[in-house]
């Protein structure tokens, strides 16, 4: 029989705004979008990740998640059973810290979709 996967993501992270100068020879400043203008409060998406992984966990034999979203899994089950899980290879995380979906814009008020490193 064929081993079942799953993928959980698409949480929704807080809008975040922040804009970089550089002012070496001259003066070039950068402003980027990333995240989600949402009211829905961190306690929520915790509950939301909670009723995903039990559901995932019923259901399929590996279950990946996001990097970002680990500190939610381990408010949800706690570092040893976590620990546990990813030891047994049914948890799996896809490091993507450093890949952040945003709009980016440059000053010339063209707004482009791109990835923001984080480093």
């Amino acid at each position: 029989m064929e081993e079942s996967k799953i993928f959980i993501a698409n949480y929704p992270n807080p809008l975040q705004h922040p804009l970089f100068v550089d002012e070496n020879d001259r003066s070039k400043t950068l402003e980027v979008l990333c995240g989600y203008d949402t009211q829905i409060n961190s306690h929520e998406v915790t509950l939301q990740i909670a009723r995903d992984l039990i559901t995932a966990l019923l259901t399929f034999d590996r279950i990946y998640i996001q990097g970002n979203n680990v500190w939610d899994v381990m408010q949800v089950w706690g570092s040893t059973y976590v620990k546990e899980l990813l030891r047994l290879h049914i948890l799996c995380i896809i490091p993507d810290q450093e890949l952040n979906p945003a709009m980016l814009n440059d000053g010339r008020n063209s707004w482009k979709c791109d990835f923001f490193l984080i480093q």
